[in-house]
């Protein structure tokens, strides 16, 4: 049975996120982690990429 408040994110006392559950919390976690992966790859490739001149 679900909490009907369902999974609350604090910091600081403060509500940062909500959930209805805890696969939604990591569905959006997974998700998250691959978007931020992919920016990073990107960076780094832009930077490797760079023919060094400054």
């Amino acid at each position: 049975m679900q909490d009907p408040a369902g999974i609350v994110v604090m910091q600081d006392g403060v509500e940062m996120f909500r959930y209805r559950s805890k696969e939604e919390l990591v569905e959006t976690h997974i998700k998250a982690m691959a978007a931020l992966e992919r920016e990073m790859n990107t960076l780094l490739e832009s930077h490797y990429r760079d023919d060094g001149a400054d």
